[in-house]
């Protein structure tokens, strides 16, 4: 299981392209939207990882801990300027 990291602007703007990005969105989490959203990390940011074995758990963890990572520099830049 690969570490996790911030989305890259390109994989950001994919992102909320994709129509996935919670705060671009009035859309409720529903399971199959966490699926979504969890599957379309693991194919764009991941891709190089297979994670066919891996527990659901850990896959969705890693997704959430991504887009924590992400919102989170976001928020640390603004309050910086």
């Amino acid at each position: 299981m690969p570490g996790a990291r911030a989305m890259t602007y390109a994989e950001r703007e994919a992102f909320i392209d994709a129509g996935l990005d919670p705060m671009f969105t009035d859309q409720k989490i529903t399971p199959q939207r966490e699926r979504d959203i969890v599957g379309w990390m693991l194919k764009n940011i991941y891709q190089d990882c297979d994670f066919s074995g891996q527990p659901y758990p850990k896959c969705r963890n890693l997704a959430y801990r991504t887009y924590e990572l992400t919102i989170k520099a976001e928020e640390d830049e603004v309050k910086n300027l």
